[in-house]
């Protein structure tokens, strides 16, 4: 069965320099390390985090599995620091949430966590590190997000007047959700027999050219329609 890699592009640009015997209120501390000073190939701290030579290597699956170049990691790291002040921090159930999107979105929903794992153990790199990469990448893009907000203002005019110039257009996408179920929910022929309360996950508007073969039937079903219990991995959903 063929997969599809799973590869989110994380572009950070935010300039920085580099002070000489100077102290200026609310500046990034970023410390070099000479090479006789290096303690675990610690290349760099930014204000006390330490930045080491495998760490910059490491697989990144948020950036197509290319490793970090010094730059950018001080800036991805001054970047989840400033979102860990503003208490923008992803959840567990947030990481989970977004790499169940992922697979969907890349044609491998039937994988497990453990399958999944096993891949990008292959390009060395870790199930925990992988989580650790989306949680970092989503408060990331959540601090980006705020602070475009927080300066850009549309006003209603605008809105009206970009309406009244551009054709409209529309793309056929669902807006789904979907649950866990219990082992105990499902009878031998697969089919829903215990009326729990379930705990929906919204997975968000996916376009129908990105549904993997196995959520074709998606495009047949009617607003509202609940599906038959599926299998995905070890569980039905």
């Amino acid at each position: 069965m063929k997969t599809k890699a799973i590869a989110l592009v994380l572009l950070v640009s935010s300039p920085f320099c580099f002070a000489e015997n100077k102290t200026v209120e609310n500046e990034p501390k970023i410390e070099q390390i000479k090479e006789l000073e290096l303690v675990d190939e610690i290349k760099v701290r930014v204000n006390g985090v330490n930045i080491t030579k495998q760490f910059l290597e490491k697989p990144q699956a948020v950036m197509g599995g290319q490793g970090l170049s010094l730059e950018t990691a001080i800036n991805n790291e001054l970047l989840f620091q400033k979102a860990a002040a503003r208490k923008l921090l992803a959840t567990t159930a947030e990481v989970n949430k977004q790499i169940t999107n992922l697979k969907i979105h890349n044609g491998i929903a039937n994988l497990t966590d453990e399958e999944l794992g096993e891949q990008l153990m292959a390009e060395g790199l870790s199930f925990i590190e992988y989580k650790n990469q989306m949680g970092r990448f989503i408060a990331i893009e959540r601090l980006k997000g705020a602070e475009f907000n927080e300066r850009v203002v549309v006003t209603s005019q605008e809105v009206d007047d970009y309406y009244n110039k551009n054709s409209s257009w529309s793309e056929e996408k669902y807006l789904l959700k979907m649950c866990e179920l219990k082992d105990d929910s499902v009878d031998k022929d697969g089919n829903y027999v215990k009326k729990d309360n379930l705990k929906w996950d919204d997975l968000g508007w996916i376009k129908k050219d990105d549904l993997s073969s196995s959520l074709s039937f998606v495009s047949r079903m009617k607003k509202g329609q609940t599906c038959k219990p599926i299998k995905i991995g070890n569980s039905y959903q």
